[in-house]
């Protein structure tokens, strides 16, 4: 899958953590978040930092209806450049979602609260 914002490809390879494992692990793997890679946690509403090695964005999503490939999802809220070993959960109540992205990519495609982003 793809993440989008308008025609703009903002990852190519967009996984899905819908599993105990795959939502534990999630981008602990990754020395380095590779550019053209994203972490999607659906029915989730918070992350951990616990154990990673680079610093991520994450990007929290409220769902207009059931997801399915070309869903639309609404940002409602963002953290920029979130470090490494962050004790704390990063929650928001009024999310259904969460996306991981490489530190820098909502700047870079200028994503913000309110936007509307595409999972194709």
């Amino acid at each position: 899958m793809k993440l989008m914002k308008g025609d703009s490809v903002i990852v190519d390879e967009l996984k899905v953590a819908d599993s105990f494992l795959s939502k534990t692990v999630g981008l602990l793997g990754y020395a380095r978040v590779p550019n053209e890679l994203g972490i999607w946690f659906p029915k989730t509403n918070a992350i951990h930092m616990w154990g990673m090695r680079d610093s991520i964005d994450v990007i929290f999503l409220k769902e207009s209806r059931a997801l399915s490939r070309g869903s639309e999802v609404h940002v409602t809220k963002i953290v920029h450049g979130v470090k490494p070993w962050k004790l704390l959960p990063l929650l928001s109540l009024r999310s259904g979602s969460v996306i991981e992205l490489q530190a820098g990519k909502c700047m870079k495609y200028d994503i913000k609260k309110g936007d509307t982003l595409c999972i194709a």
